[in-house]
């Protein structure tokens, strides 16, 4: 686990309330740009950052194709994805539903501080590395653990977020 996980986990969960805070101010809605969901995602943007909040979504890395992998966005009623871009680079990416956070992508930095939040020396990316593919033993194990329901029973205190409870 990468270190310093579960306070990448409350930051996460502190940026996330700031920017809906600040999307009442500064936020607008936008037609999404992902064929399998509806609707729209709001857009948050002050000087040098931009925020997109993306209802009803769940990001992951997938399967694209059949030798093609990558991030996916999945349909997921209840969770929204949340990115930050800092200067046009993705800095903070994860999944929430009602407090709940899945990170998938956290590079720590000044930006933080942005946000109300102290990263605490924190300069440890991390980086998902679960894949929605049915022959990766870890899918297997996340699709097992609850985490792939909605809502999910998440094991935040456990060293692997993905075991079961």
């Amino acid at each position: 686990m990468t270190p310093n996980y579960l306070d990448k986990l409350r930051r996460a969960a502190l940026i996330h309330l700031q920017l809906l805070e600040l999307d009442k101010v500064f936020g607008y809605a936008a037609p999404s740009p992902f064929d399998k969901l509806k609707g729209n995602l709001r857009l948050i943007k002050d000087g040098s950052w931009r925020a997109r909040i993306i209802p009803d979504a769940f990001l992951t890395n997938a399967s694209l194709a059949k030798n093609c992998y990558g991030e996916a966005i999945l349909a997921a009623p209840g969770w929204t994805v949340v990115e930050v871009y800092i200067q046009e680079r993705r800095r903070l990416a994860f999944s929430v539903r009602e407090g709940d956070v899945i990170l998938h992508r956290y590079k720590p930095g000044f930006w933080e501080s942005w946000f109300g939040v102290d990263n605490k020396d924190d300069t440890t990316p991390y980086i998902a590395v679960l894949f929605a593919n049915e022959s990766d033993p870890a899918w297997a194990r996340f699709m097992q653990s609850g985490l792939s329901k909605w809502p999910p029973r998440l094991n935040l205190t456990g060293s692997d977020p993905t075991a079961p409870m």
